[in-house]
């Protein structure tokens, strides 16, 4: 096998996450920033629907992430992971980078002022992305255990978590010099 995806195969998740960490804390910082200068009281005032509000920040931030997942996937595919499928490793970012999206306006409900939430918001991603690494072991069959499946679907409640734990399985794929596609997608 390939010595890279042994060395550094279980910190790819977590470089992935960590490069999440400004563009999410952007999101919460700006969504907060409205809410402290009550920019969107004034809007709403205005005639702005809660929805409109709520998707332009969506847009805003899928728009960024869908031309980050592009370049990622292109990088991706012709570097660190070329025998996964193209189509699979943009839907896996895609529904990573809607799902921060969606916790990044999560978070933004438990502050009202803009740089506390701005500091704060990626120490609680991070924080998110920890519980995979309890499951860290070189020993194969300790990873594919019952117990670690169940404890791994339990902590798949975060995002980042499940995020980290579908990279780590994309690079044991590879370091095995096998596809990960559409087809075993189930194995």
């Amino acid at each position: 096998g390939n010595s890279f995806y042994t060395t550094i195969g279980p910190l790819v998740g977590l470089v992935f996450c960590m490069s999440m960490l400004y563009p999410v804390s952007r999101l919460i910082k700006g969504v907060v920033e409205e809410k402290e200068t009550k920019t969107k009281e004034t809007m709403k005032i205005m005639g702005l629907k809660d929805w409109v509000f709520n998707a332009s920040w969506f847009i805003t931030f899928f728009l960024q992430f869908l031309v980050t997942a592009l370049m990622l996937v292109i990088l991706l595919h012709f570097t660190v992971l070329p025998k996964t499928n193209p189509t699979l490793l943009f839907a896996f970012f895609m529904c990573f980078f809607m799902s921060e999206i969606s916790l990044g306006f999560l978070i933004t409900v438990f502050f009202s002022k803009a740089k506390l939430a701005g500091i704060l918001g990626p120490i609680i991603l991070f924080a998110a992305t920890m519980p995979r690494y309890a499951f860290f072991s070189k020993d194969a069959a300790a990873q594919n255990s019952t117990e670690s499946l169940v404890g791994k679907t339990l902590v798949s409640i975060f995002s980042p978590t499940a995020f980290t734990l579908g990279v780590d399985l994309m690079v044991q794929y590879e370091h095995a010099n096998q596809s990960m596609g559409w087809s075993n997608l189930n194995d």
